[in-house]
């Protein structure tokens, strides 16, 4: 039943990437969202279900015209000083050649 349900929820999130112009990394360390002409980098699934719910993010740091194709892109950031946003960004970058 276990292997089931984490099967359900793998099918579920792929089937969401997909039905929202979204990007899982393999590893499962970040998601991309394309939406209004903006790329929005999230660092877990938890942040990437709620933004397809609300289309919203709390805490951000956003580049404008920093997208492959000249859009703007949304990093999710937090209020605790971490570095999730340093994280997301190199993560982003080398995923698509740049610094």
């Amino acid at each position: 039943m276990k292997k089931f349900l984490t099967i359900l929820v793998t099918v579920g999130l792929v089937l969401g990437c997909s039905q929202f112009g979204a990007y899982k990394s393999p590893n499962g360390d970040y998601f991309e969202v394309e939406r209004d002409n903006r790329i929005y980098v999230l660092g877990s699934a938890e942040p990437f279900e709620s933004f397809q719910k609300a289309h919203h993010l709390p805490y951000t740091n956003t580049l404008i015209g920093e997208g492959p194709n000249g859009q703007t892109v949304v990093f999710e950031a937090s209020n605790d000083g971490s570095a999730l946003q340093n994280r997301l960004a190199k993560i982003y970058g080398n995923r698509h050649g740049s610094s």
